[in-house]
């Protein structure tokens, strides 16, 4: 059928199904509170509304979800040409309790369990099947908050990559399915023999994936760096162009040093095919930057002293802390203009020695529930 010339981004559902309008805040919005007066820090009433509660521990309600793609099927059901979807479909996991320094869900009364993950998964699978219809490509990737225990993934195959080999089996073309059971990534010709969609696994980059070697040695992070170079050299070699997905943003902050820096090469290295990064992860919408300064190999002089120099201060938490931005909603916009402040002035700067990677807003309303359609050139 002819192009539209349009892709949807969807990121960070989080769809709760204990979430109960009215419920406290303190309850995760799972619960009324028995006392009769709640009130919260700023001595308003926190109660959780019908479409969600903003800046709060609370999930998103299904009511917000739905809406979402009935929205989508309203006005886009016919007039994209694929979907984005990176990750985070599930409750969020588990956190550090102040008290004991355990890890403990955010309502323990009502724990996180694998099959309730898989089912959410499948839910919002089948509603972007529903709602987009069932030929139109998708591109899925894993969040951390998708697996269980969350941000821990052990090298495939295992049961979690498994699992989502069956969710997502209308995603996955057949000859990918033992690469994904293996890495949990895969890549999909958007538009047959011109666009090639690539989902990276990211959480074999994520520097709090503990069970992982950060790209050292030959670990699930090198090997995919290694897959991915190759899906590149194919692409280039056909004339196609490539759009890299995952849920964790390649940022400095976000990923091991290794993985970073190496993965930080190859897109350098590969502009002229790489059409752009899309990811999730922190529930707010901004552009970084990788430089060839994040590459030893690559730069001309010395690296940033701060890991974060191309990444506004207030985004760098994990998005366990990006879920109740109490205090940085005006630091991220500070550290915006601190970042874009602080790059070089036009005439002195090569466009070849940065790529921007794109972080998209969530649904989940931890500002305002965003997705985002773009446009291309279908030329």
């Amino acid at each position: 059928k002819p192009l539209k010339g349009r892709f949807v981004h969807l990121t960070d559902l989080h769809p709760d199904p204990f979430y109960h309008t009215g419920g406290a805040e303190s309850k995760a919005c799972h619960f009324k509170k028995k006392r009769k007066r709640h009130r919260a820090e700023n001595g308003s009433a926190r109660k959780a509304g019908y479409w969600g509660l903003p800046v709060s521990e609370c999930d998103s309600p299904l009511t917000l979800v739905n809406a979402t793609f009935d929205w989508l099927g309203e006005h886009f059901r016919d007039e994209v040409d694929f979907v984005v979807w990176t990750g985070d479909n599930a409750r969020h996991g588990e956190e550090t309790d102040t008290k004991s320094r355990r890890l403990a869900d955010i309502d323990t009364r009502l724990p996180r369990t694998l099959p309730e993950i898989l089912d959410l998964n499948r839910y919002v699978a089948d509603r972007i099947r529903q709602t987009f219809g069932k030929d139109v490509p998708v591109v899925a990737s894993i969040g951390n908050n998708d697996i269980y225990p969350h941000n821990v993934l052990a090298p495939g195959p295992n049961k979690i990559t498994n699992e989502y080999l069956d969710v997502w089996s209308h995603f996955i073309p057949e000859h990918f399915q033992h690469t994904f059971a293996r890495g949990g990534y895969y890549s999909v010709e958007a538009v047959k023999g011109d666009l090639l969609l690539v989902s990276l696994n990211t959480l074999y980059f994520y520097d709090r994936n503990a069970i992982v070697d950060g790209s050292r040695n030959i670990d699930p992070g090198t090997e995919q760096l290694l897959w991915l170079e190759q899906q590149l050299t194919l692409a280039r070699a056909q004339g196609m162009q490539v759009w890299l997905t995952g849920h964790v943003p390649a940022t400095k902050d976000n990923w091991y040093p290794g993985c970073y820096e190496q993965y930080a090469e190859l897109v350098l290295g590969w502009q002229d095919t790489i059409v752009g990064q899309l990811f999730g992860h922190m529930n707010v919408d901004f552009v970084s930057f990788i430089s060839d300064a994040d590459t030893p190999s690559l730069s001309s002089s010395s690296p940033p002293t701060s890991r974060n120099s191309l990444v506004p201060p207030a985004a760098e938490e994990d998005d366990e802390g990006a879920i109740r931005p109490l205090a940085n909603d005006l630091a991220i916009l500070n550290g915006l203009e601190k970042l874009y402040s602080s790059l070089p002035p036009e005439h002195k700067l090569h466009e070849r020695d940065y790529v921007p990677v794109h972080v998209n807003p969530s649904v989940i309303p931890t500002y305002l529930p965003s997705i985002r359609v773009w446009e291309y050139n279908t030329t």
